[in-house]
């Protein structure tokens, strides 16, 4: 099988997860899952954590999952998906990537401690890309054609100023 199928190692049991996910969006009105309650699904548990509609009868805990790392998953700043981690050769860059449908969020980063920083086009050199950056451990926005010799395109945003430029209306989430 896994001559004819791609396997998606940027989140952890995607194939597992997306069939159950799919399993569960079938049905018409109601899902009834019956787990063990000492050691219910990983799947189980983030549904518990992720859907307040969820309900539960009986005493589950999901303290004792099959993974002890629920909590671990990087989920989007914006709404709250997880995130899937791409390496781009090109760039030699590790990107986050939202996994909503791009229509809804399309967030993407290159370092998730700059929170809700995304990647964005430069808008004064043009060819350049604005990628999360840090000086003395704080997260800004830093023009990927930047040269230390000042040759290149100098374009900085800390993050004060990315949100002000999102309540302006200047840039969509």
């Amino acid at each position: 099988m896994k001559l004819v199928i791609k396997e998606d190692r940027t989140i952890e049991y995607a194939e597992e997860r997306r069939l159950f996910y799919v399993a569960m969006t079938r049905t018409k009105n109601r899902v009834y899952i019956v787990v063990p309650q000492q050691r219910p699904s990983r799947f189980v548990a983030e549904l518990i954590q992720d859907y307040s509609v969820v309900h539960v009868n009986g005493d589950l805990d999901i303290s004792k999952t099959d993974s002890p790392d629920i909590s671990m998953i990087k989920r989007c700043p914006i709404c709250g998906y997880p995130l899937r981690v791409r390496q781009k050769k090109d760039f030699g860059l590790r990107l986050w990537l939202c996994t909503n449908e791009p229509e809804i969020c399309d967030f993407m980063t290159n370092d998730l401690s700059g929170g809700i920083l995304p990647i964005l086009k430069c808008d004064c050199c043009k060819d350049g890309y604005l990628i999360v950056r840090k000086k003395d451990n704080t997260p800004f926005l830093g023009c990927t054609n930047y040269k230390p010799d000042k040759s290149g395109c100098n374009r900085k945003i800390n993050l004060t100023y990315y949100e002000n430029m999102l309540k302006r209306g200047e840039i969509e989430l």
